[in-house]
């Protein structure tokens, strides 16, 4: 993961919180539209599926097109 990349997941994270998991897409614009994310998060969210459910940060992410963090040992 880039820099830029861990910062737009980050930003996501911010904005959405822990509670509101499990979700659908709709559910998350409200959300971070309510937490007055900026428009990069919400237009992000916007092309997500307004039915679909996503049970984490993570699914949303990959759903984005983001790349899953490898650790290093």
């Amino acid at each position: 993961m880039t820099e830029d990349d861990v910062e737009r997941r980050s930003e996501i994270v911010a904005h959405l919180g822990e509670e509101v998991w499990p979700a659908t897409g709709r559910q998350l614009i409200d959300v971070a539209l309510a937490t007055e994310a900026p428009d990069r998060v919400v237009s992000a969210l916007r092309s997500l599926e307004p039915d679909a459910t996503f049970g984490n940060v993570q699914q949303v992410w990959t759903t984005l097109g983001g790349e899953i963090e490898q650790k290093r040992f």
